[in-house]
C-alpha cells in the first residue's frame, strides 16, 4: 500500500488524524485505502462522515451508499446514509432507505427519529411538486421549527416563497441556507435562478459556476448556466453546458428544449442539423398507443378549442393572443385555457374572464394534463410558443385532441403528434427549404397586434444618426456585430443604441460588443447603453432615442419590430431561409415596406446607410409609420380572428372527412 503500511494501519492512522481535526491528512489516507481496496466499507463510511463534517453533504452520499452496499449489517451505515439524505433534502430516497433498513432489522430511537423527520419532509416536497404552495410553505416551516439548521428546508422554502411572489422572504431563506452550508450546490443554483428571473443578472453566472464546481455532475446547474449563456450570446459555451446536462440526464426535457433554442440562435448551424435535432427530440419523447378519439365528427358544429400556454400573463405572446381570444365567435367556438401560470397578473385575469373553461396545469405531469384535455373533449388543441419558457409541448405527444396545432412557435416542434404549425407565406415560402414535422397553415400575414392604448408621442431626433436594437442579445451574434460595426464605419459619427432589460449590466456582454467595434478601429464611445427597468409606456419611449432599428439575424425580431414601427422607427432586416429569420420581413411585407428588406448583408448595409443619409425620408417614415401600421392587416384583429377561425374549421373538416372515410 504505502511502503510497509497495511490497510489496517492506514485506517488507524487516518482515524487518528480525523479525530485530531487534521482532516486533509485523514481524507488523503481514506482515499489511499480506497485506491487499494475500492469497496472498503469503513473507508467509504469515514470519508462520507468527513464530507458531512465539512458541509459537503451531497459529496457524502455516494460514499455512504457504497459503505452500506459493502456491509449492510452495520446499523450506523443505514442511519448515517438516511440522515445525510434528509440533510440533502432527498426525503423520499431517505424513506426508502429506512424502509429497507427496517426490513433488515434496523430499529431503535434514532431510527424512529429519522422516520419522523422523513415523513414531513416528504410531504412538504410532495406538496411543492404538485404546486400546492401554501401547504408546502406550512410543511417547510414546521420542519424548520424542529430542525432550524436544516439548510435544504430553508432553500426549499425559498423556492416556494419565490413562486408565491414573496421575493424578499425567498432571498432571505436562500441566504440563511448558505449561512448554514456555504457550499450547497442546490441553494447556489436556486439563488442564481431567482435572481436571473428577476432580471438581476450581475453575478448570476458566478453562482452557477460555484454550484458546478462543487458538483460537476449537477444537470440542473448546467442547464441553467447554459440558458443564461444563451442570453449572453455565448452560444458555443451554452451548447456545451446543455449537452453536459443531457449527458447526465438524457430525459432532461428543459435542457433539450434550451439546446434547440440555442441552435436556432446559432449563426453557423445549417437547417438540416437543426431539423435533425428537433426530430431527435420528438423521437425521444414520443408516446405510443394513443387511445382513439370519440369527438363528434360533425364538420360544422361548435368546436372546443384548447389553448395550452405558460404565457397567459404579461408576455409578448399574451399581447398577441388576447385580442384574438376576445374576438372569437362564441357561437362557433368554446375557449378552454390550460394555464401553466404560477404568478397570475392582470393579463391572466383578462384571459380567465374570456375563457369558457380555465384550468391550471401547475404541478401536473404532461400525461395528467393530456388526460385533462381528453376528458374535456377538446377538438383542437393549440400549443402556444412550445419551445419557450415553461410551455408544455410534450402534452401533445400523448395526442389528447384529434387535431393539434403549434402556434407562435418559430420552427418545427419535432413531434409527429403535432399536426400543423401556423405561419404565412413569408415565414414559410411555398417552395422553401426549411423542413417541418407539421404541415404549415398559412395566414395572409401571421402577426396580430393592437396599437398600445396610450403610446408616447413620437419625437423627431436631431444630431448624429442613432441605429438601435432592443432585441435579446442572444440574437446579436458575431456576424451581426460585424455587420453593424461595418455600418458604423460607413456612416460617420453615427451611434449604436442597445438595450434589453438589465442584461447590459453584465460587463462581459458589453465588452463583447466593444470588441466588435475595436476590430474595425471604431471608438467604443459610439455605443449607447440602457439598462434601467421601464414600465411599458417608458419602454416604448426609448424608441424615440433611435432613428433606425437594426434587425438581428438569423433570429429576427417580432415584438421589438412591432414596437419600433408603432413608434415611427423604420426597421432594416435581412431575409433568411428559415421561419425564425423572417418575422420582421413578414411584418414589413404586410405594410408594403419591402424596400427595408435586404437580400444580402451588403444590401442590408446599403439600405441602412441610405436611410441614414436621407433625413427627409426618415422624417416622413417617422411621421407616418404609426398610422400606416394601425391601418395595416397587422392590426386588423377582427379580420385576423376570422382567418384563424377559418383555419380551425378547415383542419377540423379535414379530420372529420378522414374519420368518415374510416
Amino acid at each position: 500500500m504505502t511502503g510497509t503500511m497495511t490497510l489496517a494501519a492506514a485506517m488507524d492512522a487516518a482515524i487518528l488524524h480525523h479525530k485530531a481535526g487534521r482532516l486533509a491528512e485523514a481524507e488523503r489516507l481514506y482515499r489511499t485505502i480506497l485506491a487499494a481496496a475500492a469497496q472498503h466499507p469503513q473507508a467509504h463510511f469515514n470519508i462520507a462522515a468527513l464530507a458531512v463534517q465539512v458541509g459537503q453533504v451531497e459529496a457524502s452520499l455516494p460514499h455512504f451508499k457504497a459503505a452500506l452496499e459493502g456491509d449492510p449489517s452495520q446499523g450506523q451505515f443505514w442511519r448515517s446514509y438516511a440522515d445525510a439524505l434528509l440533510q440533502a433534502g432527498q426525503a423520499e430516497t431517505a424513506r426508502k432507505v429506512l424502509e429497507q433498513g427496517i426490513s433488515h432489522g434496523l430499529a431503535g430511537p434514532e431510527v424512529d427519529d429519522l422516520v419522523a423527520r422523513a415523513d414531513p419532509i416528504a410531504a412538504a416536497v410532495a406538496h411543492h411538486k404538485a404546486g400546492r404552495l401554501n401547504e408546502a410553505e406550512t410543511g417547510y416551516r414546521r420542519i424548520l421549527e424542529i430542525a432550524p439548521t436544516m439548510a435544504p428546508a430553508h432553500s426549499n422554502l425559498g423556492a416556494v416563497l419565490f413562486e408565491l411572489g414573496r421575493i424578499d422572504e425567498a432571498e432571505s431563506c436562500y441566504l440563511r441556507a448558505l449561512e448554514i452550508r456555504p457550499d450547497c450546490p442546490d441553494t447556489l443554483n436556486n439563488l442564481a435562478l431567482m435572481r436571473r428571473r428577476l432580471g438581476r443578472v450581475e453575478g448570476v453566472e458566478e453562482l452557477y459556476r460555484r454550484a458546478i464546481a462543487l458538483n460537476p455532475d449537477f444537470p440542473e446547474a448546467h442547464n441553467n448556466l447554459g440558458s443564461l449563456l444563451i442570453d449572453l450570446a455565448r452560444l458555443d459555451e451554452a451548447i456545451a453546458h446543455l449537452g453536459r446536462a443531457l449527458a447526465l440526464r438524457p430525459d432532461f426535457i428543459h435542457a433539450h428544449r434550451n439546446l434547440l433554442v440555442a441552435m436556432l440562435y446559432h449563426p453557423s448551424l445549417d437547417q438540416d442539423a437543426i431539423y435533425a435535432a428537433h426530430r431527435q427530440f420528438g423521437a425521444l419523447h414520443a408516446q405510443a398507443g394513443h387511445p382513439a378519439h370519440h369527438n363528434d365528427p360533425t364538420p360544422d358544429r361548435k368546436l372546443r378549442i384548447g389553448y395550452l400556454s405558460a404565457d397567459f400573463r404579461d408576455h409578448p405572446v399574451a399581447r398577441n393572443l388576447l385580442p384574438l381570444i376576445r374576438r372569437h365567435d362564441r357561437a362557433a367556438v368554446a375557449i378552454h385555457c390550460y394555464a401553466e401560470v404560477t404568478w397570475e397578473d392582470e393579463t391572466t385575469a383578462a384571459f380567465r374572464a374570456q375563457a369558457d373553461c380555465w384550468r391550471s396545469t401547475v404541478g401536473l405531469s404532461d400525461r395528467e394534463v393530456a388526460d385533462m384535455v381528453r376528458a374535456d373533449g377538446i377538438d383542437i388543441l393549440v400549443c402556444l410558443a412550445g419551445r419557450f419558457d415553461r410551455n408544455r409541448p410534450l402534452v401533445c405527444a400523448f395526442r389528447p385532441a384529434p387535431v393539434q396545432i403549434s402556434y407562435h412557435d418559430v420552427a418545427t416542434s419535432g413531434l409527429e403528434a403535432m399536426d400543423y404549425i401556423v405561419s404565412d407565406r413569408v415565414l414559410t415560402p411555398r417552395h422553401g427549404t426549411e423542413r417541418f414535422t407539421e404541415r404549415p397553415l398559412c395566414l395572409p400575414h401571421f402577426y396580430i397586434g393592437e396599437m398600445p392604448p396610450a403610446p408616447p408621442a413620437i419625437r423627431r431626433r436631431s444630431g448624429p444618426v442613432v441605429f438601435g436594437s432592443l432585441n435579446n442579445p442572444a440574437k446579436i451574434t458575431e456576424p451581426v456585430l460585424d455587420l453593424w460595426a461595418r455600418l458604423l464605419s460607413r456612416v460617420p459619427d453615427s451611434r449604436l443604441y442597445l438595450r434589453y432589460f438589465r442584461l447590459y449590466e453584465v460587463p462581459s456582454l458589453r465588452r463583447r460588443v466593444e470588441r466588435a467595434l475595436e476590430r474595425h478601429g471604431l471608438d467604443t464611445r459610439r455605443l449607447l447603453w440602457s439598462v434601467a427597468g421601464q414600465s411599458a409606456p417608458g419602454h416604448l419611449d426609448l424608441y424615440n432615442e433611435i432613428d433606425i432599428a437594426l434587425d438581428p439575424f438569423p433570429f429576427s425580431g417580432s415584438t421589438t419590430t412591432f414596437e419600433a414601427l408603432a413608434m415611427g422607427v423604420p426597421v432594416v432586416t435581412l431575409r433568411g431561409g428559415s421561419m425564425v429569420a423572417n418575422w420582421t420581413a413578414s411584418m414589413l411585407t404586410a405594410m408594403e415596406l419591402t424596400g427595408l428588406i435586404a437580400g444580402s448583408p451588403e444590401d442590408y448595409l446599403d439600405i441602412a446607410a441610405g436611410l441614414a443619409a436621407d433625413a427627409s425620408r426618415r422624417h416622413a417614415l417617422r411621421d407616418g409609420l404609426r398610422q400606416r401600421l394601425a391601418a395595416s392587416s397587422l392590426c386588423d384583429v377582427q379580420g385576423k380572428t376570422r382567418q384563424i377561425e377559418r383555419l380551425y374549421r378547415a383542419v377540423w373538416r379535414r379530420w372529420c372527412a378522414r374519420r368518415s372515410a374510416g
